[in-house]
């Protein structure tokens, strides 16, 4: 017991416990959240998005196929074709319809159009032209053996879709598309084909306001779409320097479900083409059709198929189309798990190697620090109290010995610090004072100066006005110099006291101070507009502060256009404030100038205190309201709100 109570012993099984815990919590936190939560999260994170990304570009490879077919649709020459029977019934009299001569050209023309469209494409295999009864009167294909013979083409001018829904919905609607099916020209392949298509039909857009002589048909091969699946999977991290696949989780793979979410229509088993989903596996793959059925997207319930455990993920196409696939990647659990569970035993046999390790580094430690911490301690709680003639006593030159040392010497600092902290801050107190009188009594100076400078300019020029500019100047002038002396009066008791607020009218305030810098931005040119200036709403302040600190900010504003601009101001209440509003058309604020724009004796300028903003901000806060600059919406330039209080009324408890 004697040895547990011990300062060495104490700190010994305290390092010992603050590693050994850590690293326990580490190995569980590891397991339980890393390998099972996290490890899942970005697992579905990997199957959602390639789950999306694969809809996304089957959504459009479709619409970019449908674009194809209803461009054909809009085509001039199609329409003329169809329209015109003669090219197929030849009974026809002679007299209807273009010569013999234009039809040779158009017919070429169309034919053309649809070889071109399939050759180019390189998805179609056929292209079909239907009259308005559904039967064919054109078409172009692609073969692996060249032209159709004459036994192919009369089946395909046998075709007859005019009893097809999908048929009377295109004719009806503009358009339709036909779902993955058995192409019904698997004759055309030979004996036991097996080829499959999408089709994508296009009424045809008539002349004027006539009827349309038919549709369009393309049929695109259904291994276009097979071979997009074959190409995706959580694996596709792009391709390494020696042209192969980068593959994180080698195992997964893309399938298509139908709109039912049941039927398969594209898979890397090829051979499992049309089968039932609910029917594979004994019929333990249901609740993937039904999680398909119940979301738009997300992750399938776990699963096992052949015998491997798998996570996958769906995703929905929309509806532009009518076909809603389900879109599926999957991917085998023992390709995602299989490096986190070596992680798991690397870090155990670290974690044990760290703790014996530390666990002796922490026994010799020990031994060597705890006695001069102790003693070190017991002098720091000296100075904590105010004591700085604490010292430690230092012995030998080790790290320790190096604290006590820097402790002597921050305790002989603290203790010189102490005095001339005092005398700086009095010297600050003096200094901050002067130059915020010598802001406030030049501010009246300037447009003493550019008024005098005004009469001077009206007086040379014999202007006829020179008498009322001159009464103008002189009563402007007193009035400047009365504020100087208030100004001087104010600062004679610097200790922060605000003279009593009186009742006044917000309006006239706003109108005053921009009268007081009139002639200054007559002298700029600059445009004011003013609002709200006869605005007689009550607020309780002080007349000369809150006039003062309003010319400042017009002030700041005129500084901000040299060359002349515009000046909107105004005063209006909003709810139970007071807003003045001082917006330039100036350069705006700069994101350096933003931090710092109310600290006292900051300034963006080459002269001046940095005082402005800051008297601003004490005199509105004094008064209960607030003041911020922010960039004008729209721009240029700055924005200066201050809001202030209404006044109670003056029956009001």
């Amino acid at each position: 017991m004697r040895m547990i109570r011990g300062i060495s012993t104490k700190w010994l099984l305290g390092v010992l416990a603050s590693l050994a815990l850590p690293l326990v919590g580490f190995a569980w936190y590891t397991r339980t959240e890393v390998t099972s939560k996290r490890a899942d999260e970005v697992v579905r994170f990997h199957l959602l998005g390639t789950a999306a990304d694969l809809a996304d570009q089957l959504q459009a490879e479709l619409y970019e196929r449908y674009q194809d077919v209803q461009m054909l649709a809009s085509i001039p020459t199609v329409n003329w074709y169809v329209a015109d029977r003669n090219f197929i019934h030849e009974e026809q009299p002679e007299d209807t319809g273009p010569d013999n001569g234009d039809r040779d050209i158009f017919r070429e023309a169309f034919l053309s159009v649809l070889g071109d469209q399939v050759a180019l494409s390189g998805v179609y295999d056929r292209l079909l032209a239907l009259d308005s009864k559904g039967e064919v009167v054109g078409w172009a294909q692609t073969t692996p053996d060249g032209p159709l013979s004459e036994e192919d083409e009369l089946i395909i001018r046998s075709l007859y879709y005019g009893d097809e829904s999908w048929f009377a919905n295109c004719m009806e609607n503009g358009s339709a598309v036909l779902d993955f099916h058995h192409s019904d020209f698997a004759p055309l392949e030979g004996p036991g084909s097996q080829v499959f298509h999408i089709g994508f039909a296009a009424r045809i857009k008539p002349f004027g306001q006539g009827e349309s002589p038919g549709a369009v048909v393309a049929f695109m091969d259904w291994r276009n779409i097979q071979r997009m699946v074959d190409r995706y999977g959580v694996r596709r991290l792009g391709a390494a320097a020696n042209g192969e696949q980068r593959d994180i989780y080698g195992s997964s793979y893309a399938w298509i479900w139908a709109k039912d979410a049941d039927t398969i229509l594209a898979h890397q088993n090829k051979s499992l083409y049309g089968k039932k989903v609910s029917q594979l596996e004994g019929g333990q793959l249901l609740p993937l059709v039904l999680a398909a059925q119940a979301k738009p997207f997300g992750m399938y319930p776990d699963y096992e198929f052949g015998g491997v455990k798998k996570k996958a993920a769906f995703d929905h196409l929309d509806d532009t189309f009518g076909l809603q696939w389900v879109i599926g990647v999957g991917v085998n659990v023992d390709d995602i798990y299989g490096p986190l569970w070596e992680i798991d035993r690397s870090l155990l046999w670290a974690s044990l190697l760290a703790l014996a390790f530390a666990g002796a580094l922490a026994f010799w430690t020990s031994r060597r620090m705890t006695r001069p911490v102790v003693q070190l301690k017991d002098q720091v709680d000296r100075v904590a109290a105010g004591d700085l003639d604490a010292r430690v006593e230092v012995r030998g030159h080790d790290e320790v010995a190096q604290l006590a040392r820097a402790f002597n010497t921050m305790a002989h600092d603290l203790a010189e610090n102490r005095a001339l902290l005092v005398k700086a801050e009095k010297e600050s107190a003096w200094r901050e004072m002067a130059l915020q009188v010598a802001h406030e009594i030049k501010n009246p100076l300037t447009p003493i100066r550019l008024s005098v400078g005004l009469l001077r300019r009206v007086w040379q020029e014999r202007r006829a006005e020179f008498e009322p500019v001159l009464h103008s100047t002189l009563d402007m002038i007193e009035r400047q110099v009365d504020t100087m002396r208030e100004v001087t009066r104010d600062f004679s008791d610097f200790a922060g006291t605000h003279k009593p607020a009186e009742r006044v009218p917000a309006g006239p305030l706003l109108r005053q101070a921009l009268e007081l810098t009139r002639a200054w931005s007559e002298e700029l040119h600059v445009r004011v507009h003013a609002e709200g200036t006869d605005c007689m709403d009550p607020i309780d302040v002080h007349p000369g502060e809150l006039q003062r600190a309003l010319v400042n900010l017009v002030n700041n504003a005129l500084e901000a256009m040299p060359e002349g601009g515009d000046l909107y101001v105004s005063a209006q209440v909003q709810g139970p404030w007071v807003v003045y509003t001082i917006r330039d058309s100036g350069a705006g604020i700069s994101e350096e100038a933003r931090e710092h724009l109310f600290e006292p004796h900051f300034t963006t300028r080459s002269s001046g205190t940095g005082l402005g903003l800051a008297i601003v901000r004490r005199v509105v806060e004094s008064r209960g309201g607030t003041v911020e600059l922010v960039d004008a919406k729209p721009g240029p330039g700055a924005m200066a709100i201050v809001r202030l209080p209404l006044a109670m009324p003056s029956d009001a408890a």
